[in-house]
């Protein structure tokens, strides 16, 4: 419930807990005359303890009243007391206990992923945002990047007196890893939701499959809707999504792409292979044909848009008939229940494939993982994926200084004075490792996984503008290292089996 709802419930109940005492002063001015408004108003106030004379003869305001006032003294005020006790006394004991976190912010996140906050053992407290609380941890769960920095800045950061105290902050527009501040962590929940999915072992053995019944065709995988959610799964996937050394992907991107497109220049086809990138300007309703032979649709835009063009998928395509799958963001995916095909009682030859579309089959959410713990595993995962991306960094600089120990040409930086592009390179080496383990496990080799890596790391340069030069310029976005695997020396090779 959100917190003017509250509040508005809570105006509710004063008042219906006052119409008793209303009713009284009004009942009792009219029956006794020689009352004054204070005589009648402590009469009145006797109600609610059901002590009055039983010998009177009452009015229907002092009827009504006295039938009342028990009731809501029982009920609402025992209420009252409770929300006051919950909103003020228990959250400033409850702050002290540890694995909790004080919650702000009014947007969607904040009732989807703290939805049991009213629950007095819940872990997390959302508080109005005038109310301060001491308290070891924070999340900030704002509607924008502005009001996040807005009240961080001008709230939170004046009140809090302890340097301990860690504070999380969802960002939506900005990268989390330009935000550099101490005890201040950023993350953002449409990448941890991408990074989930594309490391997800269901997601891996898929389409690893899928690649291989290809027999060297272009998989071709649509994203439709290029909000938030669409960027993040599009730059996930081209750094994550590399699994074989046969995979030749064709990645159809539908929305809002050009301002986007022409920022990212440095996805061409000569830099995305074995891949290829193809923005779409125009809107997806005049490719509907062209879908149907897609193998992955993934739809990324609001719920109500992305149901309005799976209906439209299924009901004007032959989509169903030619076996794709479809992931739809939705906030509960039991709305995609509705959606479900299934041929029955339909005659058919014996060797043709009954052609199903069910839910965990051909079509699956995108949503946000077990939501109920999903902040604390956002938090956890985050920390721990940066302490493995700061590990592989300080593993690299042993290793180059090792390499270089005679020239001593070179200082290199620690994780702190990472700028951060390197620092989210890391981050994405470090996630990236998740795949490379269940490759592994399905025998693909070292050397292999060692060209997967120095793929991903092409691409995640490439998505931020960099260039070959024969010398390297962090400054200027040059590069020795951007070019083919099989063109690189021995020595920078084994710089990619030594990360494996």
């Amino acid at each position: 419930m959100k917190k003017n709802n509250i509040k508005e419930e809570m105006n509710v109940k004063v008042i219906f807990l006052f119409i008793p005492f209303i009713l009284g002063i009004i009942g009792f001015k009219l029956e006794r005359n020689e009352y004054s408004y204070l005589d009648a108003a402590y009469a009145s106030m006797q109600m609610y303890f059901a002590n009055i004379p039983l010998d009177w003869e009452y009015n229907i305001y002092i009827e009504l009243g006295r039938w009342m006032a028990p009731v809501c003294a029982v009920f609402l005020g025992i209420d009252l007391i409770m929300g006051v006790v919950r909103g003020l006394v228990w959250p400033r004991f409850w702050a002290k206990l540890p694995s909790h976190y004080v919650v702000y912010g009014d947007s969607a996140w904040t009732n989807m992923l703290c939805g049991d906050n009213r629950n007095l053992f819940s872990k997390y407290c959302v508080l109005d945002e005038g109310t301060f609380i001491d308290c070891s941890k924070y999340i900030l769960l704002f509607n924008s990047d502005r009001e996040n920095f807005e009240f961080y800045t001008g709230f939170l950061l004046p009140h809090i007196k302890n340097k301990k105290t860690r504070i999380y902050m969802n960002v939506q527009e900005l990268e989390p890893q330009d935000i550099q501040v101490k005890n201040l962590t950023t993350f953002q929940i449409n990448d941890f939701i991408a990074i989930s999915f594309f490391k997800n072992s269901e997601w891996v053995n898929f389409e690893k499959k899928l690649i291989e019944q290809k027999s060297g065709q272009a998989l071709k995988i649509g994203i439709i809707g290029f909000g938030d959610l669409g960027k993040r799964m599009f730059q996930t996937a081209l750094v994550m999504n590399i699994i074989s050394e046969r995979q030749k992907i064709e990645y159809h991107v539908w929305g809002n792409v050009q301002s986007y497109s022409r920022k990212h220049s440095g996805l061409s086809e000569q830099n995305m292979k074995p891949d290829k990138v193809i923005f779409h300007e125009e809107a997806v309703e005049g490719f509907f044909d062209f879908l149907e032979n897609f193998d992955v649709v993934f739809l990324c835009g609001q719920q109500d848009e992305n149901l309005r063009i799976l209906s439209d998928l299924l009901r004007l395509t032959a989509f169903v008939g030619k076996g794709g799958r479809v992931y739809s963001y939705v906030e509960n995916e039991n709305v995609l229940r509705m959606f479900q095909v299934v041929h029955t009682g339909v005659k058919r030859r014996k060797q043709e494939t009954e052609q199903t579309f069910l839910l965990k089959k051909r079509l699956f959410p995108i949503s946000i993982p077990e939501k109920e713990k999903f902040l604390e595993r956002v938090i956890s995962d985050d920390l721990s994926v940066y302490r493995r991306a700061e590990e592989k960094h300080r593993a690299y600089i042993a290793d180059a200084e090792k390499r270089e120990e005679q020239k001593g040409e070179y200082d290199y930086f620690n994780w702190d004075e990472l700028n951060s592009y390197l620092r989210w390179d890391n981050v994405s080496s470090a996630n990236y490792d998740d795949v490379k383990i269940l490759l592994r496990e399905k025998g693909v080799p070292q050397e292999q996984l060692a060209e997967f890596e120095h793929i991903r790391w092409l691409r995640s340069h490439y998505l931020d503008n960099w260039k070959y030069s024969d010398q390297k310029d962090d400054s200027a976005h040059f590069h020795p290292d951007l070019q083919n695997f099989e063109a690189l020396q021995r020595e920078i090779k084994k710089k990619d089996d030594n990360l494996i």
